[in-house]
């Protein structure tokens, strides 16, 4: 794998300039800011490969605290699976705005997609959206007009009002449902990240430690 946090070539940002360009990304001082916030990150790995990201994980911030977390859950859900693994200083300064480490973000995402995925062509996208909406079309087109004036509850015709409202009911459940599995996931990640997050300072402060009561040694050797 190469080295993630270094210099592109002037090579390699021609490269990364013109694959940008196809996806209409542009890096300048406002939208490094913008890309800071993980969400539109992973928007664009979304258009690469849909399956690979779950929007409902993440949302926007604007502290540097907060946009850090977002960036070690994405680190450990999605980057990981594109052959990534992110140090904390990696994810900090991609929090942070650096350009540099933006760059060498984009450029990895750039050869990760060459190498194999294509992106969604917003045709298929276009598509897609106008299939859901014609599916939304017909469910509500077959509530609105059933081809049955009555439905069957043990046997027995009931008025076809209450058996729309039970399906609204149960559309409501089942969304409020999804809605509490959606943050249960998020908190999932988030804990997994925090322990991450207390291992590594727990590491630094052994380490530090250890550097101290050197330091202290040397100081007594010298007196």
């Amino acid at each position: 794998m190469m080295p993630f946090n270094r210099t592109l070539s002037s090579e390699e940002l021609h490269e990364l300039t013109k694959w940008m360009s196809n996806l209409q990304i542009k890096l300048d001082n406002r939208t490094r800011r913008e890309l800071s916030d993980v969400v539109n990150v992973a928007q664009i790995i979304k258009k690469l490969n849909s399956k690979l990201v779950d929007m409902s994980c993440y949302k926007s911030h604007s502290s540097l605290a907060l946009k850090l977390e977002n960036w070690e859950i994405f680190n450990h859900k999605v980057l990981c699976k594109v052959g990534l693994k992110l140090s904390q200083s990696d994810l900090t300064q991609l929090a942070s705005g650096s350009l540099a480490a933006l760059k060498c973000l984009l450029y990895y995402l750039m050869t990760w997609n060459r190498d194999g995925i294509s992106p969604v062509s917003p045709t298929k996208r276009i598509s897609s959206k106008g299939n859901k909406k014609k599916t939304s079309q017909s469910l509500s087109g077959s509530t609105e007009h059933p081809t049955e004036p009555d439905m069957l509850e043990d046997g027995k015709n009931v008025p076809y009002a209450k058996y729309k409202r039970v399906i609204q009911e149960n559309y409501k459940k089942k969304r409020y449902l999804n809605s509490i599995s959606h943050k249960a996931k998020y908190l999932d990640s988030l804990m997994m990240v925090k322990d991450d997050r207390i291992n590594f300072l727990q590491e630094r402060l052994a380490a530090l430690a250890a550097l101290a009561n050197h330091n202290e040694k040397n100081c007594d050797q010298a007196d």
